[in-house]
Protein backbone atom coordinates (compact mmCIF):
# COMPACT_ATOMS: atom_id res chain seq x y z
CA UNK A 1 0.00 0.00 0.00
CA UNK A 2 1.60 3.02 -1.27
CA UNK A 3 0.13 6.84 0.23
CA UNK A 4 0.94 10.05 -1.75
CA UNK A 5 0.76 13.25 0.19
CA UNK A 6 2.53 16.90 0.22
CA UNK A 7 4.58 17.07 2.97
CA UNK A 8 7.23 20.32 4.28
CA UNK A 9 10.03 18.51 5.19
CA UNK A 10 11.45 21.94 6.61
CA UNK A 11 8.87 22.19 9.00
CA UNK A 12 7.85 19.75 12.03
CA UNK A 13 5.60 16.75 10.22
CA UNK A 14 3.73 16.23 13.22
CA UNK A 15 1.99 19.81 13.02
CA UNK A 16 1.19 18.59 9.85
CA UNK A 17 -0.97 15.32 10.56
CA UNK A 18 1.84 13.32 10.11
CA UNK A 19 2.28 10.53 13.03
CA UNK A 20 6.26 10.26 14.28
CA UNK A 21 7.33 6.74 12.77
CA UNK A 22 4.82 6.12 10.46
CA UNK A 23 6.27 5.22 7.40
CA UNK A 24 8.68 1.71 6.27
CA UNK A 25 9.87 4.09 3.42
CA UNK A 26 10.25 7.43 2.40
CA UNK A 27 11.40 8.63 -0.86
CA UNK A 28 12.96 12.16 -1.48
CA UNK A 29 13.88 12.94 -5.42
CA UNK A 30 15.76 16.50 -5.82
CA UNK A 31 14.20 17.88 -2.72
CA UNK A 32 16.11 17.79 -0.10
CA UNK A 33 18.60 20.12 -0.96
CA UNK A 34 16.71 23.04 -1.01
CA UNK A 35 15.89 23.24 2.00
CA UNK A 36 17.58 25.96 4.16
CA UNK A 37 18.69 23.48 7.37
CA UNK A 38 19.71 19.90 6.46
CA UNK A 39 19.87 19.15 9.76
CA UNK A 40 16.66 19.86 10.42
CA UNK A 41 15.16 18.63 7.21
CA UNK A 42 17.17 15.47 8.29
CA UNK A 43 15.68 15.25 11.48
CA UNK A 44 12.19 15.38 10.43
CA UNK A 45 12.95 12.75 7.82
CA UNK A 46 14.27 10.56 10.61
CA UNK A 47 10.43 11.82 12.97
CA UNK A 48 8.75 9.80 9.96
CA UNK A 49 10.56 6.91 9.89
CA UNK A 50 9.89 3.46 11.68
CA UNK A 51 12.46 2.10 13.28
CA UNK A 52 14.27 -0.14 10.51
CA UNK A 53 12.77 2.44 8.28
CA UNK A 54 14.11 3.30 5.09
CA UNK A 55 15.10 7.20 3.35
CA UNK A 56 15.37 6.40 -0.39
CA UNK A 57 17.40 9.54 -1.59
CA UNK A 58 17.82 10.39 -5.21
CA UNK A 59 20.02 14.00 -5.43
CA UNK A 60 21.87 15.45 -8.45
CA UNK A 61 25.47 14.94 -7.95
CA UNK A 62 26.58 17.35 -10.95
CA UNK A 63 24.52 19.70 -13.06
CA UNK A 64 24.71 20.92 -16.51
CA UNK A 65 23.38 23.72 -18.44
CA UNK A 66 19.67 22.58 -19.12
CA UNK A 67 19.49 21.21 -15.48
CA UNK A 68 20.42 25.13 -14.61
CA UNK A 69 18.07 26.40 -17.26
CA UNK A 70 15.23 24.35 -16.56
CA UNK A 71 15.08 24.65 -12.97
CA UNK A 72 17.31 27.13 -11.94
CA UNK A 73 15.42 29.68 -12.00
CA UNK A 74 12.65 27.59 -9.45
CA UNK A 75 12.24 28.75 -6.15
CA UNK A 76 14.52 26.66 -3.62
CA UNK A 77 17.37 25.03 -6.05
CA UNK A 78 19.83 27.50 -5.08
CA UNK A 79 19.13 27.43 -1.44
CA UNK A 80 21.92 24.75 -0.31
CA UNK A 81 24.25 26.03 -2.74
Amino acid sequence: FMRFELLNIDADPRLQGFASGSFDLAIATNVLHATPFMHNTMSSCRTLLCPGGCLLVNELLQTGSFAQTTFGLTDGWWIFA
